[in-house]
């Protein structure tokens, strides 16, 4: 089926195209989204909180989200799969895998950025040092505030420790805002 997606400045979700599968039915919980995607029969989006959503055709359960799944950093949908990034640099794949495009290797660590299509699954990896980097985008700045908050109060080892004092807050959210910008 194609579909097409769209995501608005003010970020409302907006599909048309091929709907046989219901992927152009936006649930009204992933009517506002910071991040969207487009597989074969499926649509995914990232919501302000880190949370997944996705719709449509789920024929090999690629819009099942993961139970464990709770905060992503960036999504990636391809024909019948889905990925999303966690802010620990660790993937998330679920739904078909005949070419193996969700058998993610247990220790793959440091993912920067992920991107799918067809039967592909593909990572860049961190070449920098930027852990203020919540999302991996190369930026720091908005949409890392929503991987923070999402951990605020977390105690013990998180991504959004940024002070390494095993608590997630205030004075994470005051180095965040003094790294704001490019990350280099």
């Amino acid at each position: 089926g194609a579909h097409n997606m769209a995501l608005r400045a003010r970020g409302d979700v907006r599909c048309w195209g091929s709907n046989l599968q219901g992927q152009c039915d936006v649930p009204t919980r992933a009517a506002v989204a910071v991040s969207i995607s487009a597989g074969r029969e499926h649509s995914m989006a990232l919501l302000p909180d880190g949370q997944v959503v996705c719709w449509g055709g789920d024929r090999f359960g690629q819009s099942r989200v993961p139970a464990d799944l709770v905060v992503a950093a960036a999504i990636a949908a391809g024909d019948y799969h889905s990925v999303a990034l966690r802010a620990d640099g660790s993937v998330v794949c679920w739904g078909r895998s005949e070419a193996g495009q969700c058998s993610v290797p247990t220790d793959l660590r440091g993912v920067a950025r992920i991107s799918a299509g067809g039967s592909n699954t593909i990572v860049t990896l961190q070449d920098t040092v930027c852990p203020a980097d919540l999302n991996g985008d190369g930026v720091i700045g908005a949409s890392d505030l929503p991987v923070l908050l999402s951990a605020w109060g977390h105690s013990g080892s998180h991504a959004a420790d940024l002070d390494a004092d095993d608590a997630v807050g205030p004075a994470d959210l005051a180095i965040l805002l003094a790294a704001w910008g490019v990350c280099e």
